[in-house]
């Protein structure tokens, strides 16, 4: 449960190259010692809604471990300042994970997040078959066994709503399992707190 130096370092370089190419950022993390690696991107933009969602998957050469890593506000592009920005008439909710209690989140940043959850989860799904996310059709040594979560700026934010909706769902449990650990850095606030509870009529 406590921070862990090499982890956030490996995370944090990370979380600093996925605003390049996919190419950079497997060498990157082949660098730092994820050789052969296999990196993936997922990405959705629609300019009218602010929706700007870029998430790199990079896996092990030996498919045990995955780092999921968000791109944030990218500095050159007003739109996505404009969607950091704007959170809607109201907040979205998110369920806890025990399927009771919800929590206030910006909408903005929950619908980059839903915007590529499905494929995101596609390709968790491949890896937890012990598949390559480079070619499905081809097997590593390993299926999932450790994810990671990480991103930078709105990245952070987006990362932590990833993490709050495997705990929150039965439907991705299996993926929940592996989640190892989720670290931020330079996260805006993305939580707005607990929901009033309703009170019988």
């Amino acid at each position: 449960g406590e921070r862990d130096a090499v982890v956030a370092h490996v995370l944090g370089t990370c979380a600093g190259y996925v605003y390049s190419d996919v190419h950079t950022v497997a060498t990157i993390m082949a660098r730092l010692g994820l050789a052969a690696n296999g990196c993936s991107r997922v990405v959705q933009t629609v300019d009218a809604m602010f929706i700007f969602s870029t998430v790199f998957l990079i896996q092990s050469r030996c498919g045990r471990v995955v780092i999921l890593c968000y791109r944030g506000t990218e500095p050159g592009e007003l739109a996505n300042w404009l969607g950091d920005a704007e959170v809607g008439l109201e907040s979205d909710t998110l369920p806890l994970s025990d399927g009771v209690e919800k929590v206030r989140v910006h909408a903005g940043f929950h619908r980059n997040v839903r915007a590529t959850l499905l494929p995101v989860m596609g390709q968790l799904a491949v890896a937890l078959q012990g598949r390559s996310l480079l070619d499905h059709d081809t097997r590593v040594e390993h299926p999932l066994e450790a994810l990671y979560v990480t991103g930078h700026s709105l990245g952070g934010a987006m990362a932590l709503l990833l993490a709050l909706t495997l705990s929150g769902s039965s439907i991705h449990r299996s993926i929940a399992h592996r989640l190892r650990a989720v670290y931020t850095f330079g996260q805006p606030m993305t939580i707005a707190g607990p929901l009033p509870h309703a009170t019988d009529a």
